[in-house]
C-alpha cells in the first residue's frame, strides 16, 4: 500500500510540474509579443526589456534545442548582447551556435560576426584576424568573404583614416576622368 501511495504521489507531482511549464507555443507567443514591443517603430531603447528578451531567447533554445528557432534565437540574443555592449556573452552564444548547430544556415554568419566583434567592438585584432581567416577557409564562397577580406585589410586602421583614404581614392579617380 505504501508503494502504491508513493507511485500516485509521483504521478501527481509529475503532472503538476508538466502542467506548470509553459508550452513551446506559449514561449513562441511571448517572444513574438516582446519582439513587437521592442522593435516597434519610434520605441525608445529599453535595456530591461532587451535583457528579458535575451533571457527568453536563450531559455527557449535551452528547452527546445532541436527546434528550428533555437539557433535563430541564439543568434538574435547574440546581436542583442552587442547592443548592450556585452561582447563576451555575444561571442559565447555565437560559439554555442557554431558548436551545436554546425549545419544551420546561420552558422557562417555567426563565424563572421564573431570576427567582426573582435575587430570592431573589442579591438582584439589578433583574434579578429584568426576568426576572419577561419571563416574564409571554412566558407570560401560565402557572400561575406569579400567583407571579411576587406576587414582583414583594414584591421587596426582608425575609421577616420579609412574615410580619408576613400576620399583620396575618389578624388584621384575624378581627376583621372577629367
Amino acid at each position: 500500500m505504501k508503494i502504491k501511495n508513493i507511485l500516485y504521489l509521483t504521478i501527481i507531482i509529475s503532472i503538476i510540474i508538466v502542467a506548470c511549464k509553459p508550452s513551446k507555443n506559449t514561449n513562441l507567443d511571448s517572444i513574438s509579443k516582446l519582439e513587437k514591443e521592442i522593435f516597434a517603430p519610434n520605441v525608445k531603447f529599453d535595456s530591461v526589456k532587451v535583457k528579458l528578451l535575451i533571457s527568453m531567447y536563450t531559455d527557449f533554445a535551452d528547452r527546445f534545442p532541436n527546434d528550428t528557432c533555437a539557433s535563430k534565437y541564439l543568434f538574435s540574443a547574440s546581436r542583442l548582447y552587442v547592443s548592450i555592449e556585452n561582447y563576451q556573452q555575444s561571442i559565447a552564444l555565437l560559439d554555442k551556435i557554431i558548436t551545436n548547430y554546425p549545419n544551420a544556415k546561420i552558422t557562417p554568419d555567426c563565424m563572421f560576426m564573431k570576427a567582426y566583434i573582435y575587430d570592431d567592438k573589442i579591438k582584439d585584432y589578433k583574434s579578429a584576424l584568426k576568426y576572419y581567416n577561419e571563416f574564409i577557409n571554412k566558407y570560401p564562397t560565402h557572400d561575406l568573404v569579400p567583407a571579411a577580406k576587406a576587414s582583414i585589410g583594414s584591421l587596426g586602421v582608425p575609421a577616420d583614416v579609412l574615410i580619408k583614404g576613400f576620399e583620396n581614392t575618389k578624388a584621384i579617380k575624378v581627376d583621372t576622368i577629367r
